[in-house]
C-alpha cells in the first residue's frame, strides 16, 4: 500500500473480506504493479529471442 509493501495472500483476503471482492483482485492488482515497476527498471534490450 501507498507503493511501499507488496500485498501478501494473507492481506489480499483480508482486503476482500473488508470490502467485499476477491482476493484474486487484490493479488491481480499486485502483480499488474509489480510487472509494470520490472518494465520501467529492467533493461532487457541485450536479450535475443529464441525461436522454437
Amino acid at each position: 500500500m501507498r507503493g511501499t509493501i507488496g500485498i501478501s495472500a494473507d492481506m489480499a483476503l483480508r482486503l476482500s473480506a473488508y470490502f467485499g471482492n476477491s482476493a484474486e483482485f487484490w493479488l491481480g492488482l499486485q502483480e499488474e504493479h509489480d510487472l509494470w515497476h520490472a518494465r520501467q527498471t529492467t533493461d532487457i534490450s541485450g536479450i535475443t529471442t529464441r525461436v522454437a
